[in-house]
């Protein structure tokens, strides 16, 4: 084989070898997968506001886009807002709180609020969701709540 064409060969044969190697690294198309992370209040005052402060860490090895927490209630207790990284300001709607993206291996944190609003016992689940989808287990929480 003459010299220029083997050199030409072994270019083509590196070059494809650093896309199979070095793509999959820059291509973000793996699974979306999530979790939350946060202590859940168990005591709440009629009336009054309480907050639940939540680490959202993407696990997986896609963007996750819109990074929403599916929210569940039963009893007398209504979800509110949350707040993303200190920042932006989200209303409850549709059974969720959406706001931003998250790469993956990223993590932020969230702030929710509700409202208990009347005596009784109440229960909470948070659900980790890009959109409409789940993408990892829930932490749910039963909260008393107390006259004021």
């Amino acid at each position: 084989m003459p010299r220029p064409v083997l050199l030409v060969a072994l270019f083509l044969a590196l070059t494809g070898a650093f896309i199979v190697v070095v793509g999959p690294l820059f291509s973000g198309s793996g699974a979306a997968a999530a979790e939350l992370a946060g202590a859940l209040p168990t005591q709440a005052t009629s009336g009054r506001p309480f907050e639940v402060d939540l680490a959202y860490d993407n696990t997986g090895a896609a963007l996750i886009s819109p990074v929403c927490v599916g929210t569940a209630v039963s009893g007398p207790l209504q979800p509110q807002y949350a707040i993303f990284l200190s920042v932006d300001r989200v209303p409850y709607a549709k059974g969720a709180v959406c706001g931003g993206s998250l790469g993956a291996g990223d993590a932020i944190s969230i702030r929710m609020f509700f409202t208990a609003t009347a005596p009784g016992t109440a229960t909470y689940r948070l659900t980790p969701r890009q959109g409409r989808r789940s993408l990892g287990p829930s932490l749910s929480a039963t909260v008393e709540i107390a006259p004021r």
